[in-house]
């Protein structure tokens, strides 16, 4: 592919681009500009692109820092702005195509991984484990990255899942900010798309969900964001979603989550335009994870192929209810939803619920400080809530969580059923399908 030198201008996050190119993506907030090595999977292998990237200079401005940046690299995914103060100019090399791919030079060499002994297909349940995942470092060695990924679904496959959720972090200033970016936890598109390989190479059906960070929101929850001009917030959001969408296109995954949880912002008519370009990029399934407290209202929702549900939906009972108590207040809460959700269609984007007393009261919080830790109670929600799913024909369900990396479980992690009794109720549960 032919290199063509373009120049765009950034400013606090605004790309303009003097010959008619928009950079891929605006992000990082952890440290200089990242220029990163792009992949795509070739005859069964992930390849590495080579880059030269060369800092021209750094120039005092009255108003800030003005850095030139050269990448001969035809397809760069611009990674920048420490803050929507910074003023860059960015001399870099884009592809002719809108849409530049993960191309191939060196291999990667994926770990040995367990084989799914049942693999999703058209018409089957998905059957899944959430991975929940913070990287150490955008700069985190690739074969590293797929040493953790293994792991990772090696425990998956031994659970009989045929689905794997990959979630990971992109952040805001506030709950009020319209600047959404790439930190410190986030994996860059490099990284994704060997995770994703090996979740591949294992069987599993691969779902990709950004999720947005809640440390920077105080006391405030995602789902109650209020950013102050919504067309910057969605444009940041699209700049942000871009490069993602293009690794899932590359990669094969068969579904991307394009919000989660977003309850202020779900009926902003401005999710039509953002579909629009994400299925501009990626050509398989766009969703959206609705939470439990406004699954029954009858507000629009973003016109995604599929709504997914974070099934949090408390039942009024103590701690020694029976396994039949609880489907019985399970099955109330589905049997109520409004005609906007057609169940066969559905898929629980996430279950999960913390292993103490009187935690189905509140299966959303993630540890209740004064309760005691009853392993039993994971076991029941997880027993109770599969004979629902396979009573209402429901498309799938991913329980919560998997800590990316990581099949060990500790006693402050409430809502982790590894090497717990839910672990055994999730299995058995995958069985049944």
């Amino acid at each position: 592919m032919r290199n063509s030198h373009n120049v765009v201008i950034v400013i606090a996050n605004h790309s303009v681009d003097l010959f008619g190119v928009t950079p891929r993506n605006v992000s990082r907030d952890d440290g200089p500009f990242l220029i990163e090595t792009s992949y795509k999977k070739v005859d069964g292998t992930l390849k590495k692109r080579p880059a030269i990237a060369v800092v021209i200079t750094v120039v005092a401005l009255i108003v800030g820092s003005l850095v030139v940046t050269s990448s001969l690299n035809s397809s760069r995914s611009l990674r920048s702005l420490r803050s929507p103060a910074d003023l860059t100019v960015n001399l870099i090399s884009l592809p002719s195509s809108p849409n530049p791919s993960f191309a191939p030079t060196s291999t990667t060499i994926l770990p040995s991984a367990a084989l799914v002994t049942k693999p999703w297909h058209v018409g089957m349940l998905q059957l899944g484990i959430n991975v929940l995942w913070y990287v150490s470092s955008p700069t985190e060695p690739l074969a590293q990255v797929a040493k953790q990924a293994a792991a990772s679904m090696n425990y998956i496959v031994s659970e009989d899942a045929n689905s794997v959720n990959i979630n990971f972090p992109f952040y805001a200033k506030g709950p009020a900010s319209n600047l959404l970016y790439a930190g410190s936890g986030t994996p860059t598109p490099a990284q994704v798309a060997v995770v994703v390989e090996v979740a591949h190479k294992s069987g599993l059906r691969v779902t990709l969900r950004p999720l947005m960070d809640q440390t920077t929101m105080g006391a405030g929850w995602r789902g109650n964001i209020h950013p102050i001009d919504l067309n910057d917030w969605f444009g940041s959001y699209e700049r942000f979603l871009k490069p993602y969408l293009v690794v899932a296109q590359d990669t094969g995954v068969s579904t991307f989550i394009l919000g989660a949880e977003f309850n202020s912002l779900a009926a902003d008519p401005q999710w039509s335009s953002l579909v629009n370009q994400a299925n501009a990029v990626f050509h398989g399934q766009t969703a959206y994870s609705v939470n439990w407290d406004v699954f029954h209202s009858t507000s629009p929702d973003p016109p995604v192929d599929s709504l997914g549900v974070d099934a949090y939906d408390p039942v009024s009972v103590g701690p020694t209810a029976s396994i039949k108590q609880l489907e019985d207040g399970i099955n109330q809460w589905w049997a109520t939803l409004p005609s906007r959700i057609i169940q066969s269609n559905t898929v629980i984007d996430e279950l999960g619920i913390p292993a103490q007393n009187n935690a189905y009261l509140e299966p959303f919080a993630a540890q209740l400080p004064n309760e005691p830790l009853n392993l039993q109670i994971q076991f029941n929600w997880f027993t109770a809530y599969c004979q629902v799913i396979q009573a209402r024909h429901l498309a799938g369900v991913y329980f919560w969580d998997l800590i990316f990396g990581e099949n060990s479980n500790t006693v402050t992690q409430m809502m982790s059923f590894i090497g717990r009794p839910g672990a055994r109720a999730i299995k058995s549960c995958f069985e049944k399908f």
